[in-house]
């Protein structure tokens, strides 16, 4: 677990307090810990898409209400037709191809 997850530190705490988990401060040393071993970790549906033909894991979706995010696009009210577009075409945006590839 990334060191600075925000959010879901508080889900960790209150949900899961009596778990161990390894901590790591540095996304290099993060992805090596998880390339090196078997431990269970946690990924985001981006990051499923990044990884899922990089490694041999078994992903179990975490459907509890408590683990869903719910983001918000923010722009001044003067603005609304400028970006009017955007929010009626959100839904239809194929979020699974925006990804970065780490080769």
């Amino acid at each position: 677990m990334i060191k600075s997850i925000g959010y879901w530190l508080d889900i960790k705490k209150k949900f899961m307090p009596h778990s161990l988990f390894i901590v790591q401060d540095e996304i290099e040393v993060y992805e090596a810990l998880q390339k090196a071993s078997n431990l269970p970790l946690f990924r985001t549906n981006i990051t499923i898409e990044r990884y899922k033909d990089k490694e041999e894991r078994c992903y179990i979706p975490i459907v509890n209400p408590e683990a869903t995010l719910t983001f918000y696009a923010v722009y001044p009210k003067n603005l609304h037709s400028t970006y009017a577009v955007i929010e009626q075409n959100l839904g239809n945006i194929p979020w699974q191809e925006y990804h970065h590839d780490d080769g």
